[in-house]
């Protein structure tokens, strides 16, 4: 029996674009595969009676006899729908049990988001125990959205809208393109004469723009960019933690 993978579909769909699929005769679409056909408004037309991976299963329960998942193996590869009983080491999962290589565009994005999580958390334990408590809090709001991201990401469901420090997309990019505006100070550059915090918030503006790139890279076709809403919150990180620089330096608040 052939797997239809999600990968196999989006590999085909970039080369030459369809709006009809032919499943053929004991060939079965993954969950996401089928998905992706939903979204891009791609008819699937099938035989008389093509077997699917709901058939597989009323199957197996019914005469007693394993599903040819159970059979071949529990695993299945993005790639190419071959099927693996234990994960190989180089390969890890995209979403429940399709696999992809480790060096795949959207777990290299999975680890950067990781590594800029990671350096947040000892930046706002930094702030913590420097009694700086409100910018302790406001990193707190980013991590926050970072969870929200790979929750998303992996799930493939839509990132939910949120406030950061109380301010709105559009406000967070307004301050940060006029800090004389709001904070009364030009735009600053990294110098070592600045603060360990503020150093470090220029770490992590730095980290996130890394962070972003990848998620491009994980997120775009030849005809588009998929998970805009991924990428803008991204986006709006690296500015909101330009502001947060500013305020450190100007000593004024947000609002």
């Amino acid at each position: 029996m052939k797997v239809i993978s999600e990968e196999y579909l989006r590999t085909a769909y970039r080369k030459k674009t369809f709006s009809n699929f032919q499943l053929k005769e004991n060939q079965i679409l993954t969950p996401s595969a089928r998905q992706f056909l939903q979204e891009h408004r791609i008819h699937v037309q099938t035989a008389p009676h093509i077997a699917t991976s709901e058939d597989s299963s009323v199957a197996a329960k019914s005469d007693g006899c394993p599903s040819d998942d159970q059979q071949i193996g529990r695993y299945v590869s993005a790639l190419d729908g071959g099927h693996f009983s234990t994960k190989p080491e180089h390969m890890t999962q995209l979403r429940g049990n399709i696999l992809v290589s480790k060096a795949h565009a959207r777990i290299i994005f999975r680890g950067k988001l990781d590594s800029f999580q990671s350096a947040l958390v000892l930046t706002q334990a930094n702030a913590y125990t420097e009694n700086n408590k409100v910018l302790s809090q406001q990193l707190g709001e980013i991590l926050t959205e970072i969870k929200q991201i790979m929750k998303a990401d992996v799930l493939s469901t839509p990132l939910e809208k949120c406030s950061l420090f109380g301010l709105s997309a559009g406000q967070i990019r307004k301050m940060s393109h006029s800090p004389k505006k709001y904070f009364g100070i030009g735009h600053v550059e990294p110098d070592y004469t600045m603060t360990k915090i503020v150093l470090e918030l220029n770490q992590l503006r730095s980290h996130v723009r890394e962070v972003e790139i990848t998620a491009v890279a994980a997120f775009q076709t030849e005809l588009q960019v998929e998970r805009l809403d991924i990428i803008e919150s991204i986006n709006r990180m690296s500015s909101a933690l330009y502001i947060l620089m500013l305020k450190e330096i100007s000593g004024k608040q947000l609002l």
